[in-house]
């Protein structure tokens, strides 16, 4: 792509059948008071392997003290992917269980 030419790509030619991104979002700002750890994280890569997991705040911080979405504040990224769109789904309710986030007030100090 980044000489011109087209990318070689064909539909269903992947290992997985379905892949997404999700976006960890709360609908209220909050303080950050917990986020998961280096080995939390590679817990869920031991799990599923081609799991790429982002965190975007750290503890102590407010979810506003960054750039976010109009009407939501993200503070991770979770990308997957499943052989199904069902097990996809699955999957990112196991991670998203696997990742300890914890929130408070966003006035707490």
């Amino acid at each position: 792509m980044a000489v011109g030419r087209p990318a070689p790509w064909k539909a269903g030619a992947g290992k997985d059948g379905a892949a997404a991104s999700f976006v960890l979002r709360r609908f209220s700002d909050a303080r950050v008071e917990r986020v998961p750890t280096q080995e939390d994280i590679a817990r869920v890569k031991e799990r599923f392997p081609d799991a790429v997991v982002q965190v975007l705040c750290s503890p102590g911080e407010r979810l506003s003290d960054h750039d976010q979405d109009v009407g939501s504040y993200r503070y991770g990224i979770i990308n997957l992917g499943a052989p199904t769109r069902e097990e996809l789904f699955a999957r990112y309710a196991q991670v998203e269980r696997m990742l300890p986030f914890r929130f408070g007030s966003p006035s707490a100090p």
